[in-house]
């Protein structure tokens, strides 16, 4: 239960606008053309924002925010006038400072039992759970494999990459790595001998026109030269063939199709130090 200062702090969160009406890109439509979100969806996410600044105020705790909500935490911070000025110095009357993981295990802990915290809080003071399409579970707020790049989307499609979460089944993965091994081997082996029959075909075909060009002019009709015996007796099986290509170009695909953006779902220690750099808090 908030008591009537939180209440009144809360209020004045709510109605500061983030917006400058003289802007021609307002703030809202800067966040939603960056994220790549409708203009609905990224208002949504601009009272969870408030939201969670409220209770990085009367929380009591650290508190640390979803992917994005820290997106608009990230951009809000760029307005530096509007953050600083205005916002922590009228309305919340603190300075409320952003700090970025160092990195490592123990840096991992905190941030999943700020995280973790930061929800329980939610749903005690608001008395509601908070939307899973903006606050993501704890699993996946802190997954490993999560990455994010700016793109243009003007000059780039953005397809999403299939899911195989079912690599993560214990020793299925190594079976199929081990599958595709053997498929790779079966394709080595056909396509060597490729190679030497191309290797065999350009001598036999070089040694022909020798024959050819010694026999000509012993010839007193041209229209009855000699041709290779290896040219008449040659089979389409001789010929170079590019069937093992394709079975290469496959397997190459399956890999990269399978493996290229899976890693590992738990990670190792070096794995975690990188990826949770990305997460962030913010300490009252």
């Amino acid at each position: 239960m908030m008591n009537n200062q939180q209440i009144k702090l809360y209020q004045n969160i709510q109605i500061f606008s983030l917006d400058d009406p003289d802007a021609v890109l307002s703030f809202t439509h800067r966040l939603a053309k960056e994220n790549g979100w409708t203009t609905e969806y990224t208002q949504r996410v601009i009272k969870e924002y408030k939201k969670f600044v409220f209770l990085a105020v009367i929380a009591g705790h650290p508190v640390s925010p979803s992917a994005k909500v820290d997106q608009v935490w990230h951009l809000h911070l760029t307005y530096t006038h509007s953050y600083w000025d205005d916002f922590c110095g009228q309305i919340l009357h603190k300075s409320l400072h952003h700090h970025p993981s160092r990195g490592g295990d123990s840096e991992q802990e905190k941030h999943h039992r700020w995280y973790n915290e930061t929800l329980i809080s939610y749903e005690k003071i608001f008395n509601e759970r908070p939307p899973i399409d903006i606050w993501q579970p704890l699993n996946i707020q802190f997954d490993n494999n999560v990455q994010f790049t700016r793109v243009n989307t003007r000059s780039y499609w953005i397809i999403p990459k299939p899911s195989f979460s079912f690599l993560r089944l214990p020793g299925l993965k190594s079976m199929l790595i081990a599958l595709l091994s053997f498929m790779l081997v079966l394709a080595m082996s056909s396509f060597l001998p490729v190679i030497a029959n191309t290797h065999n075909y350009s001598n036999h075909l070089y040694s022909s026109e020798l024959v050819i060009s010694q026999v000509v002019d012993n010839t007193p009709h041209p229209d009855n030269t000699p041709t290779s015996t290896f040219e008449n007796n040659q089979t389409t099986a001789d010929k170079p063939s590019e069937w093992s290509w394709w079975w290469l170009l496959w397997i190459i695909v399956i890999i990269f199709a399978f493996f290229g953006g899976c890693g590992n779902s738990k990670g190792d220690g070096n794995n975690n130090n990188n990826n949770n750099c990305n997460s962030c808090a913010c300490c009252p």
